[in-house]
């Protein structure tokens, strides 16, 4: 799958999806996914946007981040490791 594929094809959208239970950081698989989206957007010469097709702006980026450190400090809080086998079978 290229770039050039991509910009030939139909394609009305690519997902991105983050399962912060089965990652042991969420904020650096976060970011990596952000920045994959941002190269591919770039690329096609598309847009970010949410799951409500609103854009996706550095603003609602931030926002997100900080809502995943909440959670991700919740599980920890909570004895649940994000990425760890418990976590795993806990939220499979």
């Amino acid at each position: 799958l290229t770039a050039e594929n991509l910009r030939n094809n139909v394609l009305k959208a690519v997902t991105f999806q983050l399962e912060i239970p089965k990652v042991p950081n969420c904020e650096q698989a976060f970011n990596q996914m952000i920045n994959v989206a941002q190269k591919l957007s770039g690329s096609l010469n598309a847009h970010i946007v949410d799951d409500n097709q609103k854009p996706l702006g550095d603003l609602q980026i931030e926002k997100i981040r900080q809502q995943l450190k909440i959670i991700h400090a919740t599980m920890v809080a909570r004895g649940v490791m994000p990425g760890s086998l418990a976590s795993m079978r806990l939220f499979n």
